[in-house]
């Protein structure tokens, strides 16, 4: 989660210019798949806090965050759509979770 993040927010700053990542799952990545990868995990991030500051349950963030809803946009990764809806839901859920077994949470 937030860690995560946190990497990748200095690994793409405006000094790094990268072209490929090389993942022992998925071998090698553009650096235009991962960027796209960043911006979506602070997306889901920053979303489920003002999820959380609202007061909204897990249904309803399922509901409003939704891939088709909200996250549309990770299409552009070129994978396939339903890997994408479900990958998308079970981050909503980990990321939820996540969020709410942490005592204090940085923004």
């Amino acid at each position: 989660g937030q860690r995560w993040i946190s990497i990748l927010d200095k690994i793409f700053n405006k000094k790094n210019n990268i072209q490929w990542i090389y993942d022992c799952h998925n071998g090698r990545i553009s650096g235009d798949y991962i960027s796209l990868y960043h911006k979506y995990m602070k997306d889901v991030w920053e979303s489920l806090l003002a999820a959380r500051e609202k007061g909204l349950d897990l249904n309803r963030i399922m509901d409003e965050y939704s891939y088709e809803k909200k996250f549309f946009y990770i299409n552009k990764s070129g994978l396939d759509s339903s890997v994408l809806k479900k990958g998308h839901l079970d981050n909503l859920k980990f990321t939820w979770e996540c969020i709410n077994n942490i005592g204090s949470v940085k923004k």
